[in-house]
């Protein structure tokens, strides 16, 4: 690993802990070593893996990861299937999926952007806030419930989080010196349970969240069906997937068995759409270049295929475990 990346990576987990809000441990301050064989052995994995169509991937979450910033850009509200709509920032953004009862969203963003990135971003899709039935909730930091205490009082939606996070946000664990954090985050009122293996429904559209812990206690993947023209895909989230292995607050072994269940159900529901909720090395902007000039029978550009899926979730995996590798004293 060249001195220049290494320095990157000190950079960024100081980025984290600056920009994200979140109710983690403090970073500890043990050393980093990327020139170990094992760690160089699980990157050359990762690369393998990723190919050109993940390089980008690869070298984000093995090399160069970083959190999400305060400056990071907002993103253009896209309708980007026929029920499911794209708006929020660069760096965490909402997805509202649209169905025959109302709106499921797919986080709130933070409590200082819900009028100015996400009622300003449904406006300009055409989307009636008052329509929100649901708001789910991957992971319990505050870059993603923020607005979630305004849509539920306002509109009266329904709020749905784990047991696991529900506790951790209203309990939170102390922070550097044993003190908890002066300035607590706008909190929802306490709601609905997401659990695995009970989708989220309203009229036919529905979620399904597969429990990941690791970057929280409750972390889940968000699974659910799209339609591009009238043809049916499944899309996936893996909520919490930034790799900043000295700034997480969950167990880090814990991660790598919840990828591993994460990839057996993504396999079994046939996921071939990839999304992110933190999509900072991602290739989303061509992407969105791609659909806006789109003709008529031109593939759709999100939906990748469960193969290239499976490839991702590899890099994912070797990238996490080298990071872990080269943590380790």
């Amino acid at each position: 690993m060249h001195t220049y990346n290494l320095m990157r990576i000190f950079a960024c987990f100081a980025l984290s802990a600056a920009f994200s809000g979140l109710y983690g441990q403090a970073p500890s301050n043990g050393p980093v070593n990327m020139d170990k064989p094992e760690v160089k052995a699980l990157i050359e994995k990762a690369k393998k893996a990723a190919g050109t169509e993940w390089n980008g991937a690869e070298r984000f979450l093995c090399e160069e990861p970083r959190g999400a910033s305060a400056s990071d850009p907002l993103v253009e509200p896209t309708k980007i299937f026929d029920n499911l709509y794209l708006l929020g920032k660069d760096g965490g953004e909402i997805y509202a999926i649209t169905g025959s009862e109302g709106i499921i969203l797919l986080g709130s963003g933070g409590a200082t952007e819900t009028e100015t990135v996400l009622l300003a971003g449904m406006q300009k899709l055409g989307l009636d806030p008052a329509k929100i039935k649901a708001v789910v909730i991957a992971h319990g930091h505050a870059d993603h419930f923020g607005g979630a205490k305004f849509l539920q009082e306002k509109y009266g939606a329904h709020v749905y989080i784990s047991a696991q996070d529900w506790d951790m946000m209203e309990h939170p664990p102390a922070g550097r010196g044993g003190e908890k954090k002066k300035a607590a985050p706008v909190m929802p009122s306490h709601d609905m349970l997401l659990t695995e293996g009970q989708p989220v429904v309203v009229g036919d559209a529905k979620v399904y969240p597969v429990f990941i812990p690791g970057h929280t206690p409750g972390s889940m993947a968000l699974i659910f069906p799209v339609k591009d023209n009238g043809k049916q895909h499944m899309a996936a989230i893996f909520g919490g997937a930034v790799l900043l292995v000295r700034a997480m607050s969950g167990d880090r072994e814990q991660y790598l068995k919840s990828i591993e269940h994460f990839r057996e159900e993504a396999k079994k529901m046939k996921v071939d759409v990839y999304l992110k909720d933190h999509p900072l090395f991602d290739t989303e902007a061509e992407k969105l270049a791609k659909l806006k000039e789109r003709k008529k029978g031109e593939p759709n550009p999100f939906v990748i295929g469960q193969a290239s899926y499976m490839r991702y979730i590899d890099v994912m995996s070797n990238c996490f475990e080298a990071q872990i590798e080269a943590h380790k004293l």
